[in-house]
């Protein structure tokens, strides 16, 4: 395949619009974000006449919230080219008119949420996180601030409700509930230790939360009045027949029966009051309820399948609000996906997607492809660079390795204390695996953000598994990210290696550059606040004196995050045309 050919299919690719459901505003408009015009933007939809508005145009935008019964919505956009440091904005989703909030300085924000014309965000701090209280036209006031990261989840009548890591330990989550008028705040956990995720508040004060204390996570809801504490009844039980593992977002009917969304092995169902809505096969990482039109609304995409929206009735039946298609020519390259279960180094069996490409031989060059987090996953769901990759003529085998969310809360917790351990070797073990069976001639690992740092770290630590290596916004140097990193990703690295420093050296590649065989392909925004460029400068440099082969590509003008089709260009076209020249 010709480097045109791979630049023309790449671009095809990221210029798909990607979708993501914010809410409903004004009882009838939906609000969500897409990459449709180029850039990730906000657009409000009039569900009865279909007229659309698009409300940014280029803002960096972070998060958004929406209230059926409020006039306006809320979202925050980065001021910083991609630093991540946001301000707060209100708007009308009829007429796009803007309200920026005043009286705070440009933050970090970690949730946002909105009730009537209240927004409550949290937002880095000195020391911990704060939460704030926005009115349109008003200043922000912190009303509480909390040690640990907490991300608000809800707020309606006297409360603010969230969860995070408030106890210092990454192994369990904690919820808080703040009494707005009073300032009274209080953490609250069924179960020491047990992991929670953030409430939503029901029109008569219930908080409706998911929680792991009795085993597997299951719904619950509690009553902040006298803290009674109950499992969600449902009418139906398809959720615990189906045996669902995570749920990932979950809401109010009315106030007493829900919905939410339940997922198992990388794939994402729809429940109203416990029973299963039919929709395509794939994922959905969000979703709302248009209560005038007595429908759901989600994006909707699998592995093979680009994003679109779709539109879901209470029995079922669903059609496109919008989509996206692939060219012939692209989509004939993707091949069969399949799910299976590795077995590591310990007998320990780890969940993953492969996906073959119709136009690599078998076998052929194959891509061991890490993801981020390092708590989340490879689901059924469209990625830009795992498509881009099959396209472009690559194999890709997308373990989902021991600390990944998803598979339950014991699994997740695996990797705290030894990254760079466990979860290595089960990467090592899924490019076995892709030899062994006849999968793969050359293998390559390819990862972002964590998914980078386990790419920096394997090259060095398992330098004759690899062909050739990709490392997109890496750490090669826990150290040095730990002291460039604000209170979050301070937390952050202390809990995730719960609280061994020695550790940091020990897993960091710039102590062991001498070992690096494999080609590497280091690709860095410069502006990156997670991960921050200084770090893999030094590891460049050092591999510069140590005659080492590798490639060094600094993305100006852009943050952790990739927000436009430009961006995602410039990360991935430097990864895939390494990989033509070093794995074939």
């Amino acid at each position: 395949m010709s480097y045109s050919e791979i630049v023309s299919i790449v671009e095809e690719i990221v210029r798909l619009p990607s979708y993501m459901v914010i809410g409903i505003s004004s009882g009838k408009r939906l609000i969500y974000t897409s990459t449709q015009e180029g850039s990730m933007d906000l657009y409000s939809l009039d569900l009865e006449t279909g007229e659309r508005i698009r409300i940014t145009s280029g803002e960096r935008i972070l998060s958004a919230a929406a209230d059926e019964d409020s006039r306006l919505f809320v979202y925050t956009r980065d001021v910083t080219a991609g630093k991540e440091l946001a301000t707060v904005v209100f708007a009308n989703p009829e007429t796009g008119e803007k309200i920026e909030v005043e009286g705070f300085k440009p933050t970090r924000i970690l949730g946002l949420a909105l009730d009537g014309e209240r927004a409550a965000f949290s937002g880095v701090v000195e020391g911990g996180t704060g939460v704030w209280i926005a009115r349109p036209g008003e200043k922000a006031e912190m009303i509480q601030k909390l040690s640990g990261a907490s991300f608000v989840s809800s707020i309606k009548g006297d409360l603010v409700v969230g969860a995070g890591w408030l106890a210092g330990d990454a192994r369990s989550s904690e919820i808080f509930i703040l009494d707005i008028p009073s300032g009274k705040l209080n953490i609250y956990t069924p179960k020491k230790g047990s992991s929670n995720t953030g409430p939503v508040i029901s029109r008569s004060g219930k908080l409706l939360f998911a929680s792991n204390y009795t085993g597997p996570y299951r719904l619950y809801t509690l009553d902040p009045k006298g803290m009674v504490l109950e499992p969600l009844r449902t009418s139906y039980t398809d959720h615990l027949r189906h045996r669902i593992t995570e749920y990932i977002y979950y809401d109010w009917l009315d106030d007493e029966k829900t919905w939410f969304l339940g997922k198992r092995d990388g794939r994402v169902r729809l429940y109203v009051d416990g029973r299963e809505i039919p929709l395509p096969p794939g994922y959905s990482g969000s979703a709302t309820y248009y209560r005038a039109g007595k429908r759901f609304i989600l994006a909707r995409s699998s592995l093979t399948s680009p994003p679109r929206i779709i539109s879901v009735g209470l029995e079922g039946g669903y059609s496109d609000i919008a989509s996206s298609r692939l060219s012939r020519n692209v989509a004939r390259r993707l091949g069969r996906v399949y799910f299976t279960r590795i077995r590591s180094f310990d007998g320990l069996e780890i969940p993953t997607f492969v996906i073959e490409s119709r136009v690599a031989p078998r076998p052929g060059p194959t891509v061991i492809y890490v993801h981020g987090g390092p708590w989340w996953e490879v689901p059924d769901m469209w990625s830009d660079t795992i498509a881009s990759l099959v396209a472009s003529g690559y194999h890709v085998v997308a373990p989902n390795f021991r600390g990944s969310t998803g598979y339950g809360e014991e699994f997740r917790r695996l990797d705290i204390g030894d990254p760079g351990g466990g979860d290595l070797m089960d990467v090592v073990y899924a490019a076995r695996w892709a030899r062994e069976t006849g999968l793969a001639s050359k293998v390559a690992i390819f990862g972002y953000s964590y998914g980078g740092f386990m790419g920096v770290w394997a090259s060095v630590k398992e330098p004759d598994v690899w062909d050739a290596a990709v490392a997109g916004a890496s750490v090669p140097d826990w150290e040095e990210m730990y002291e460039l990193g604000d209170a979050v990703f301070k937390q952050f690295a202390l809990l995730l290696f719960d609280g061994k420093r020695d550790l940091w050296r020990e897993r960091s590649a710039i102590n062991y550059a001498e070992r690096l065989k494999a080609p590497l392909c280091l690709i860095h925004p410069q502006n990156d606040t997670r991960t921050p460029l200084r770090p893999v400068l030094r590891y460049a440099q050092r591999l510069l004196e140590l005659g080492k082969k590798f490639e060094l590509h600094v993305i100006p003008d852009m943050g952790h995050y990739v927000i436009d089709v430009k961006s995602a260009m410039e990360i991935l076209l430097p990864g895939i045309m390494f990989l033509k020249k070093n794995l074939g």
